[in-house]
């Protein structure tokens, strides 16, 4: 009974996001958000806290530059924010380690609703982290690839360590994304 409730969580979560790149539009600001989807990525069949991984980026009305965050979903059993400054470490195929730390208040990091395993009656929950990184690191990932990511919760931490990249085709896709959905002037009123 066990592995098959262990099957069937991995199945369900090893579904990918089904949610595809937003575009906020420029609002009367000028401020501009987009993202894109957002993908489970694990070290194996036994990944205790899989990872949701998704960009954003924000446009800044005054000087037009665009700024990129991570969006890190973390599988858990329970209901509980990822600390505002909760660090994140990435150590890249080539040994540099890319440090972040989380920027979203606990309303908006924790899942209060969470989503129940298919066929059972267990509960998980994707708690969510923000993290800002430039596209010259976001690059670096998507060639180098990711060996280990380290992420900081409430009182503890846990590694992920990756025999073979898992990280870089994500990231890879995401840029594509978002740079396509640059190109487009993401004002509501134009063309109509």
């Amino acid at each position: 009974m066990k592995k098959i409730l262990i099957i069937l969580m991995t199945m369900v979560l090893s579904l990918p996001a089904f949610a595809q790149t937003f575009d906020t539009g420029k609002g009367q600001d000028g401020f501009r958000f987009i993202g894109s989807k957002a993908e489970w990525v694990r070290t194996g069949f036994t990944d205790k806290h899989p990872l949701q991984i998704g960009l954003t980026a924000y446009q800044n009305p005054e000087t037009g530059e665009w700024a990129y965050s991570l969006s890190i979903g973390v599988s858990s059993p329970v209901s509980e924010a990822i600390p505002v400054g909760a660090a994140l470490l990435i150590r890249t195929g080539t040994d540099e380690v890319i440090e972040s730390y989380n920027t979203l208040e606990e309303l908006e990091s924790r899942d209060f609703k969470g989503r129940i395993v298919e066929g059972t009656s267990l509960i998980t929950y994707t708690n969510e982290g923000m993290y800002p990184i430039s596209r010259d690191n976001l690059l670096k990932i998507s060639e180098q690839g990711v060996k280990k990511a380290r992420l900081q919760l409430v009182g503890e931490s846990f590694d992920s360590e990756y025999k073979k990249d898992k990280w870089s085709r994500v990231i890879q896709e995401a840029l594509v994304e978002l740079d396509s959905a640059m190109q487009q002037s993401g004002d509501v009123r134009e063309g109509f």
